[in-house]
């Protein structure tokens, strides 16, 4: 076999193999694999979520996994449908801050992305965007209750 007829082949095979990946289609997410305990990485944020209702919620988990208050409320986005991740959007009112406007990105990877901001925004207040990253540990030990 020459050299140009292996480059020919080589060609041939990628292209191939590039088809089939791209024609692999990545698997939709179900809102209800939002649900499980979550932990942050670097900040001090447990959350154990489950359907309340017809949306999600998260209770805080406090040190020695005892179930604190709800903090967390999100719906499903529907136009979402399809995507490699999972978009929610709703509230988080975490102790002693203001509640955050939010938007909820869950991955098929067991990863997390909580991002937002202070809600209602203020023009006489500096406000700080939220962002947390979590990956799912386990199994909600903590029942839902709907916050308000």
């Amino acid at each position: 076999m020459t050299l140009q007829s292996r480059s020919i082949a080589a060609a041939f095979v990628i292209a191939i193999v590039g088809n089939f990946a791209a024609s692999i289609s990545v698997a939709a997410i179900e809102p209800r694999q939002i649900e499980g305990r979550w932990k942050a990485s670097g900040r001090d944020l447990v959350l154990d979520i489950a359907a309340c209702g017809d949306k999600f919620c998260g209770r805080l988990v406090t040190s020695g996994s005892e179930c604190g208050p709800t903090v967390l409320s999100v719906v499903n986005e529907p136009d979402t449908k399809g995507f490699s991740s999972l978009l929610m959007r709703g509230r988080l009112a975490l102790p002693g801050e203001r509640a955050y406007k939010i938007g909820v990105s869950v991955y098929a990877d067991l990863r997390m992305r909580i991002f937002g901001d202070m809600s209602p925004p203020s023009l006489f207040q500096r406000t700080y965007p939220f962002v947390a990253h979590l990956v799912r540990t386990g199994d909600a030990t903590c029942r839902a209750g709907a916050t308000s």
